[in-house]
């Protein structure tokens, strides 16, 4: 390998001021020959070889200076670099050192030799001028040096060519980002680009460390090439930077005589700083990172000794805490009205808060997952539910979360339905092109597209407009809401809870929520807003005389109560839709009602007063038989006894078991009259006639 030839550099000079096919540029380039052909033989003369050039340093090498073609060298340079393929050489960095020096700062220069080479185009430069990176001079100057690095066109740039971006540019404004912005507007690929999310400060703070720092940068490889999803190694970071903290407090520098009882005292002391779900999430992570690297770095122990027995009991009281609390849905009525509310009336300063604010009305009006309403597609966003085609649902062809192709989920609300309609008619007067989704693996024009970089409206800029700009105006909600990080689960959870309360049916809240298992969906039903909510709706009940029975007192008392019942019974009755369901589950069917208590007593009498005891409608014609028993058994009593008094425990009891019958037939809202008729009707052998309350 060595320089150029006079013949190969004149012909790649006359190219250059050929781009226009002219004779005026033709006559230019003979003009300027005399120039070109003493610089070719200066730099024959000056460095007989190009090794010579290229192992002087870059501030003693002496450069060639002509004030009527300023940039003749830089010319030279390149041409004998492409054709002689010097990028592809161990070689490479010393020509790219040379490209960045400040003798090179013409953009007219630059624009002009990537358009000789074939590299750009005057498009894809104006595309430059818009984009308002600032420095236009620089990153046209940058991309065509990536350009000639790669020896291809702009405009065949793959994804990859894009991500390789050389390593001088690190640390400017030319990142393989904004390139993939460049390449989207110009309609050269419709795949976006985001920022790394991996490298945040955690890590940073890790590769930096004085002893382990190289180890640090090692895991995270091995999490990168274990497919490991960004937010994961974030986390990752956030854990591993929690051990070295409690290292350092408690005067270690490395984890190499962790054994189980150090196990234990970590876990110990991330519970005093956090939730238990909290900790043990730490600690899972944590597992995986001595996993990792126990027997290839001193920093671990050589043997693992975890305390999985305690960790275990941990897990135990986690899952049981979690079975015991309130779920996600909002601790108070009226707080998802409150949020609507505010998002009504806020004005969007911008484009961005103007999406944000249709992806909140439309989470409050449908129970669909975050991700799933943020990558819908803008054409079929909204459709008729196929079996109410009266009414609408959020549509994807994409599976969500559960893996449901084709999924939809029912709008509540019309505000859900004024805000997909709304975003529809924007995408209608943009002319946005489809943009690629990593997510579902698709390409399509998206219903919260973005017409500049950085195209799709992400999920953290949602998060912080609820966040940072809805919540403050809640200034009247209860402190834990204020603390929870979003609002899109809860509203789920809420929506849930209200389709349950209508329906009366768990079946439609699995449908509703596109869950596959009814404990999951039984899992959505349990804030206290919403076990009251079901328990009145059983309340009402007994209120508009559908059943009755003393079980009704053990209701108010779990009304009352600021906990989560303990008797599985009562927890089973505030996630059950179906009362009928409830009592063939939990009830012993009597004659004239249901038994709710542990064991049965055998005692029918009592069971009219007794706090276990719960009749429904349909049992008001065996409570009549029963009565009219009674009564004619009391008759009896009364003809036979020659001393008969009423304080005769017999007839005491006799009489208050016909009182509390008629009581509980009362409830029922069977009047006086109604249930003498019934009696007098059973007396004389005729059917019992059950007039409708």
């Amino acid at each position: 390998m060595d320089w150029i030839t006079w013949e190969e550099f004149r012909g790649s000079m006359l190219n250059l001021h050929n781009t226009t096919n002219t004779t005026r540029s033709i006559s230019r380039f003979v003009e300027k020959e005399k120039i070109f052909m003493n610089l070719y033989e200066w730099f024959m003369d000056t460095y007989p070889s190009y090794l010579d050039w290229l192992k002087t340093p870059v501030s003693v090498r002496k450069k060639y200076v002509n004030e009527s073609i300023p940039c003749a060298e830089l010319y030279f340079i390149l041409t004998w670099a492409i054709k002689k393929e010097i990028f592809n050489s161990v070689y490479k960095e010393h020509v790219l050192e040379y490209l960045m020096t400040d003798q090179h700062k013409s953009m007219k220069n630059w624009i002009r030799i990537a358009q000789v080479f074939g590299y750009c185009n005057e498009i894809e430069f104006e595309y430059i001028n818009q984009t308002g990176l600032g420095l236009i001079s620089r990153l046209k100057k940058y991309l065509s040096i990536h350009c000639m690095v790669l020896n291809k066109p702009f405009k065949s740039f793959t994804d990859n060519d894009v991500e390789a971006v050389p390593r001088l540019f690190v640390g400017t404004k030319y990142t393989a980002k904004a390139i993939q912005d460049l390449r989207i507007k110009l309609g050269y690929t419709n795949k976006t680009m985001k920022v790394n999310q991996i490298k945040r400060r955690n890590w940073t703070t890790l590769f930096n460390e004085k002893q382990w720092g190289p180890m640090f940068d090692l895991f995270q490889q091995y999490l990168i090439s274990s497919d490991a999803k960004p937010k994961y190694i974030a986390m990752m970071g956030v854990v591993i930077t929690k051990l070295l903290c409690y290292l350092e407090q408690h005067g270690l520098s490395q984890c190499s005589d962790f054994k189980y009882e150090d196990f234990v005292r970590f876990t110990d002391w991330l519970l005093k700083e956090m939730s238990p779900a909290s900790a043990m999430l730490y600690i899972s992570k944590i597992k995986v990172f001595f996993q990792w690297g126990v027997n290839e770095s001193s920093f671990f122990p050589n043997k693992i000794d975890f305390p999985d027995d305690y960790w275990s009991r941990l897990y135990k009281i986690v899952k049981d805490d979690r079975i015991k609390s309130d779920g996600l849905a909002f601790k108070e009525e009226g707080i998802a009205d409150q949020i609507v509310k505010a998002l009504t009336n806020y004005n969007p300063q911008n484009e961005h808060e103007e999406l944000c604010r249709w992806f909140w009305l439309i989470i409050a009006s449908c129970p669909a997952r975050f991700s799933f309403i943020l990558n819908l597609e803008s054409q079929y966003a909204i459709q008729p539910l196929p079996n109410e085609p009266s009414a609408y649902g959020v549509y994807s062809q994409d599976a969500d979360k559960a893996g449901n192709k084709y999924g939809q989920f029912p709008i509540l609300d019309q505000i859900g339905i004024q805000a997909l309609y709304a975003l529809q008619n924007r995408i209608k007067r943009k002319n946005f092109k489809a943009i690629y989704n990593e997510s579902n693996k698709r390409t399509y024009i998206h219903l919260f597209q973005l017409d500049k970089a950085p195209w799709l409206l992400s999920e953290e800029t949602v998060r912080s407009f609820f966040n940072e700009i809805i919540k403050p105006q809640l200034a009247n909600l209860e402190l834990e809401f204020k603390n929870l990080s979003g609002a899109a689960h809860s509203f789920r959870h809420h929506l849930l809870t209200q389709i349950a309360l209508i329906s009366g049916d768990v079946e439609v809240v699995m449908t509703a929520a596109g869950h596959q298992d009814e404990k999951m969906t039984r899992e959505y039903l349990k804030s206290k807003v919403s076990r009251t909510a079901l328990l009145f709706k059983v309340m009402n009940k007994y209120e508009s005389g559908e059943i009755t029975g003393k079980f009704y007192f053990r209701l108010l008392e779990l009304l009352t109560s600021e906990e989560s019942p303990v008797d599985a019974m009562l927890r089973a009755l505030t996630t059950e839709m179906n009362l009928e369901q409830f009592l063939g589950t939990y009830g012993k069917k009597m004659d004239m009602g249901y038994c709710l208590g542990p064991s049965s007593c055998n005692n029918w009498l009592k069971c009219w007063g007794c706090h276990h005891f719960l009749m429904t409608r349909e049992e008001i014609v065996s409570a009549i038989k029963t009565l009219a028993h009674q009564i004619i058994n009391m008759r009896e009593m009364i003809k036979n006894s020659r001393d008969f008094t009423y304080n005769n425990s017999i007839a005491a009891g006799q009489m208050k078991g016909i009182t509390l019958i008629v009581k509980r037939l009362g409830d029922l809202k069977i009047s006086q009259d109604q249930i003498t008729s019934m009696v007098n009707q059973y007396l004389s052998g005729q059917d019992i006639k059950v007039v409708a309350n």
